[in-house]
């Protein structure tokens, strides 16, 4: 549940410098309350989120633009920001295919599916250096 509620903040903060601030501290952070895969879990329930009932076609669409866009966008840039700066595949190598299969699932709108890229692309990167590594050792 604590989880869940973290989860739920990281996602919706309106200021760049308090978004970025805090998701350092919650990927520095996380594992001392919560596994990867749950919070792996807990930020594509976040993308996926459901709109409140009852709305109306004009209501629904600026739910999607003021709400479900920008959701979905920094769930997307949590999921690369962990990856590329806090080791995501590190001690949780199994979460890759999870990882690809979620972001080859995205592919509208064309922000995001640009997004999703980025973080295959950057997946890919991870993947390759970690295999040279192994291959040195």
């Amino acid at each position: 549940m604590v989880c869940h509620c973290i989860i739920i903040i990281l996602i919706p903060l309106a200021e760049p410098v308090q978004e970025t601030k805090y998701r350092q501290v919650f990927l520095t952070t996380y594992k001392s309350f919560a596994t990867a895969e749950e919070v792996f879990d807990l930020l594509l329930e976040q993308y996926d989120i459901s709109h409140p009932v009852a709305l109306n076609l004009k209501e629904l669409e600026q739910w999607k633009e003021k709400k479900l866009k920008p959701t979905r966008r920094r769930v997307l840039s949590v999921l690369h920001v962990w990856l590329e700066e806090f080791g995501l595949l590190q001690d949780d190598a199994y979460l890759a295919r999870r990882l690809v299969d979620f972001v080859s699932s995205v592919t509208s709108p064309p922000q995001l599916a640009d997004t999703a890229r980025e973080v295959l692309k950057s997946l890919e990167r991870v993947v390759r250096a970690t295999l040279y590594q192994k291959t040195r050792i």
